[in-house]
Parts: structure tokens; C-alpha cells; sequence
């Protein structure tokens, strides 16, 4: 048997729920914590502990094994039915190589919180890349990565919680894994040239009209315009195109090794209709008319794709269209998502609401912390603005 008890924490904004054992020495396990302002919810967790068996608490054990626990961790995420299996495959992938690493502990319950902040956040920030990478390639995990991993690190501990398992509830805490707020120290002064290239809007401009393929000269004007991603590009069909209201329907993308993902796309606010402007619209429909036989893809119905072609082949493309153009280029397509969020976003046109649907995203966070760049538009109004603070004479 064991005594349960229920404590305000030492921090002063949590209750705890802790037990003490009939071990000699006695031992004092925290089972569960709850907000301040949540106490009925504490209490009533704690009558469920005291009906529980001691040893399905793992109570005076040392309990399971981090080892077992990511195991388990990860036959849920493969049992998940309403991902792409390839998504589950990403985030297996992630937990083997970039989280199991990392958790420096043998058993649960030896895990602390301490170590995550001291050991495991700046190693996952740090974490190396798998896999052959591209010539000049980091070897190491984006940002955006690296944020991917600590959610689904969350996860991991919440998936913890469910299985009742005896761990470090301060593990579960908010603001313990805030993404913005643990930055890896080393890290802070450097900056992948790739990621934080961006070219002046000249340079899209000129490879833009320097490109005489009207498939390809399609294919940057969608990109430059709309910002989508390259695997939403390439996956554009001729029946997402509504010439008469003269916009784009993202509803598909490409998946591993190009392969097409009918009704498929990353979140679900990247399923969106873009306006075209009239230049674009005009170019994706000559390409429709002179594309003979374009590729069909068969799911629920027949896809006409607009451009039949696969990721590595447009990344080879973008560099010869360049090079053809004499521009240095750096970043793939992905710049083009960065140039028109950005460009957008200076000229202040879309309001908020119109401007996350019109990029897929359901707060402006990602903008500002992956795509925002400064492009200088306001530099007429800036100087006018200057001029006009202080008076000399």
C-alpha cells in the first residue's frame, strides 16, 4: 500500500499528487499535477489513483524503461490511420534519430526535467541530419525541424501520461517546451546563407522574362506569385484552375519520390483557393492549350497534371533557368514562398484572415519565425517618413 496526498507545488501555481510508499526507505513518487485553479479536477484524480494497484503504478519501481516507452510511443504513431503512412514513416524517423539519442536515462522515472532543459533540447537543435546530403549541405537540423521534433517530443511525454506511467510530470509543463523561448546558445550567431538568401525582386523578375519554355516561364510565375510549396506546385491539375474566376485550387501534392497524393496536402489549412493575377492566368492557360497529352493521375476521379515533373528535376531546373539567365540563385524553389509572403505582408494589402489562407497557415507565427524578410519596399516612404521627424531650420 502506499499514502496519497495532494500538496500545492513549490512554484506555487501547480498541485501536486504524490504518493509515499511502504518501502523501506520510504519513497515519495509524483503521480500527477494539475493548474492552481483546477483543484476539484486534482482531487478526483487522486481517488481514481487510490483505486488503482500499487503495481500497475509502477509505485516503488523503478518502472519502464525509456527504451520500451519510445516503442511504445512509436507503434502508435504507425497504428495512426488518419496520416499518410509516409508522415508516420517522418515522424518514426524523427523519434529514432532525433529524440531516442538524446534522452540520456535508462529507466522513466530517472528522466528529469532538468535534463531535458540541460542536455536534450540543445542536443536535438544540434541533432545531425541522416540520410546522402545535397553538395554545401548543413549537416544539421533546421530550426523548423528542430521545432517538429520538440512537438512531437511533447507528445512523447504526453503519450507517457495516458499510459500511466511513473515519469517527471513537470515534463508535461507549457512552458518547459516553448520553441521560441530554448534556442541553442551555440547556435545563436549562425546563419545558413541558403536558409537566409533572398534575391532582389529584380532578379525574379528578369529569370522570369530571360525564361522563353512557356511550361517553365508557368511554373516560376505560379511560384514567385502565389508562394506555394513545391510540392503543392507540381501537383497543380488542370482542374484546380478556374479560368472564368480566375484562381488556383491547392487540393493535391507530391509525396516520396513525386508521387501523387490525391486530396492530400500538409495541414488542413493548406487546402486554400488563390487569386491569380491576370499575367499568370493568361500563361497557365496557353500551356494548357498547347500540352498535348498531359499526365493523368487516377484516384477518386482523372487529374490532368499542369506540369509533369518530378521534385529533383524541378531543383535541377531552377539552377539552369538561372544560370541560363546569369543570376545567382541559392534556396531552390523555397524562395519563391518566402518573396511573395514577404512581399505581401510589406505592401499591407491582405488583411490578417486573407493573408494566412492565402499561404496555409493557421497563425502568422510561422511567417514571421521561417519566411519574413525584409524586401525594402518602403524605401521612398521610409526616406520621406526621415525627412519629415525633425526640422533644422
Amino acid at each position: 500500500g502506499c499514502i496519497m496526498k495532494i500538496r500545492m507545488g513549490k512554484n506555487g501555481n501547480t498541485w501536486k499528487i504524490y504518493a509515499i510508499t511502504d518501502d523501506v526507505p520510504a519513497k515519495k513518487v509524483t503521480l500527477d499535477s494539475y493548474p492552481f485553479n483546477r483543484k476539484k479536477q486534482a482531487k478526483a484524480a487522486m481517488e481514481v489513483f487510490k483505486a488503482t494497484n500499487k503495481d500497475e503504478l509502477d509505485i516503488g519501481t523503478k518502472g519502464i524503461t525509456i527504451k520500451k516507452a519510445l516503442k511504445d510511443f512509436i507503434e502508435t504513431i504507425e497504428s495512426n490511420k488518419k496520416r499518410q503512412p509516409e508522415t508516420n514513416e517522418l515522424y518514426v524517423g524523427y523519434v529514432n534519430n532525433h529524440i531516442a539519442p538524446h534522452i540520456k536515462a535508462e529507466y522513466l522515472t530517472e528522466y528529469k526535467a532538468s535534463d531535458f532543459i540541460k542536455t536534450t533540447l540543445p542536443a536535438i537543435y544540434t541533432s545531425q541530419k541522416t540520410g546522402n546530403l545535397r553538395p554545401g549541405e548543413s549537416t544539421i537540423i533546421s530550426d523548423k525541424v528542430a521545432g517538429e521534433v520538440i512537438r512531437l517530443t511533447k507528445r512523447f511525454f504526453k503519450h507517457c501520461k495516458f499510459s500511466k506511467w511513473q515519469f517527471d510530470r513537470d515534463l508535461l509543463d507549457p512552458d518547459l517546451i516553448d520553441n521560441d523561448q530554448y534556442v541553442d546558445p551555440t547556435l545563436e550567431d549562425y546563419i545558413n546563407p541558403d536558409e537566409e538568401w533572398m534575391p532582389p525582386k529584380e532578379d525574379i523578375n528578369k529569370l522570369i522574362v530571360k525564361t522563353d519554355n512557356i511550361r517553365d516561364k508557368a511554373l516560376l510565375a505560379v511560384n514567385f506569385e502565389c508562394g506555394l510549396r513545391l510540392n503543392e506546385l507540381l501537383a497543380v491539375c488542370y482542374e484546380n484552375i478556374d479560368a472564368e474566376n480566375g484562381t488556383l485550387f491547392v487540393q493535391h501534392s507530391l509525396g516520396k519520390d513525386s508521387k501523387f497524393r490525391e486530396g492530400f496536402v500538409k495541414t488542413k489549412t493548406s487546402k486554400r483557393y488563390l487569386e491569380l493575377s491576370d499575367d499568370t492566368l493568361r500563361l497557365l492557360q496557353a500551356w494548357m492549350d498547347i500540352q498535348i497529352n498531359p499526365k493523368v493521375e487516377k484516384g477518386n476521379k482523372q487529374w490532368r497534371r499542369l506540369f509533369n515533373i518530378t521534385k529533383n528535376s524541378a531543383r535541377k531546373l531552377i539552377k539552369k533557368l538561372a544560370k541560363n539567365a546569369e543570376i545567382e540563385w541559392r534556396g531552390g524553389w523555397k524562395v519563391g514562398r518566402k518573396f511573395s509572403s514577404s512581399f505581401a505582408r510589406d505592401n499591407k494589402i491582405l488583411t490578417d484572415e486573407q493573408f494566412k489562407r492565402r499561404y496555409g497557415w493557421s497563425n502568422l507565427k510561422t511567417f514571421s519565425r521561417f519566411y519574413s524578410r525584409d524586401l525594402n519596399e518602403n524605401q521612398k516612404e521610409r526616406k520621406l517618413l526621415i525627412n519629415n521627424i525633425i526640422k533644422t531650420e
